[in-house]
């Protein structure tokens, strides 16, 4: 019995080595695909990220504008063109989120909404009021800052 199957193994040798090579380099090939379709969904993922973070870097910086009416006492109008600017940055960063993951900028919008009118409510205030934005406005900003934050921050985590 065990000389049979010693001679059954001499004499197919060549073409077990063939057979387990030809296996070991087609779960190569299938690993090498699944982990190609993972990476690019790790990457799809990091773009995300960063079109999200960009979106919460430049609504943060929409604060400072904020900050600088009051330490100037007022709104001039290089002040008022460099803030239009940013409101435009923030625009464009939520299109970018929209264009490529709607569903995201869906989660987002109502916050996003919220924040781009009280931010100009805010610095509406603090233009007709030389700089001063008027009991308990900044803090009701700050809030709406905060929930846009938190929510862009949350669609970018597993």
């Amino acid at each position: 019995m065990v000389s049979q199957r010693r001679a059954w193994l001499a004499a197919h040798k060549q073409a077990l080595a063939y057979g387990l090579a030809a296996v070991s380099m087609a779960a190569t090939v299938g690993a090498t695909i699944v982990g190609g379709f993972y990476l690019h969904h790790a990457a799809d993922l990091e773009r995300q990220t960063l079109r999200t973070q960009r979106l919460g870097g430049a609504a943060f910086r929409l604060q400072d504008f904020l900050s600088r009416a009051q330490a100037e006492q007022g709104v001039s109008t290089e002040l008022a063109r460099e803030r239009g600017e940013a409101v435009a940055a923030v625009q464009y960063a939520f299109q970018q989120i929209r264009k490529h993951d709607r569903d995201e900028a869906n989660r987002l919008e109502l916050s996003y909404i919220a924040y781009l009118r009280g931010s100009q409510h805010v610095f509406s205030l603090a233009t007709t009021n030389r700089g001063r934005q008027g009991v308990g406005v900044g803090g009701g900003l700050r809030g709406v800052d905060w929930r846009l934050q938190v929510s862009a921050r949350f669609e970018v985590e597993p």
